[in-house]
């Protein structure tokens, strides 16, 4: 219990460590020296947002010119989130799906002009988590 409460302590301290940043400043002299210290902010960057036109435009495109054959985005997930179930030739191994995962979620990319994390996760056919890919 005790090295549980050092191990939280040592980490709070690291924290208060890593938010304060000190500047030293010099004039020039030697017996001149001022210290100043800074709290650095957190700044919250927005998620880019793809419009519905676009995703529609790749749903359509993914079904249409690919293996998929059942594609959606999940209502609960974070933007880049991409659900999709493939032909049953495609699962022939977990590398060849998480292989096609990576290049939809690439094209997705190139197609909606997406900056963020994009995560394609395929299911097989019972339903079930087969493998995912990211972009």
């Amino acid at each position: 219990m005790f090295r549980f409460i050092r191990k939280i302590i040592k980490w709070i301290l690291i924290l208060v460590v890593l938010s304060t940043v000190v500047i030293v400043v010099m004039d020039g002299s030697s017996s001149t020296t001022e210290v100043k210290t800074s709290t650095v902010e957190k700044v919250k960057v927005e998620a880019p947002v793809v419009s519905a036109e676009l995703k529609n435009k790749f749903l359509n495109w993914a079904v249409e010119a690919t293996a998929v054959t059942d594609i959606y985005y999940p209502e609960d997930a974070i933007e880049g989130s991409i659900w999709v179930k493939l032909t049953k030739d495609k699962y022939t191994s977990k590398e060849n799906v998480k292989t096609i995962a990576s290049e939809l979620a690439r094209y997705y990319k190139l197609q909606t002009g997406y900056t963020g994390l994009t995560i394609v996760t395929v299911f097989d056919l019972t339903g079930d988590v087969y493998a995912k890919g990211r972009n």
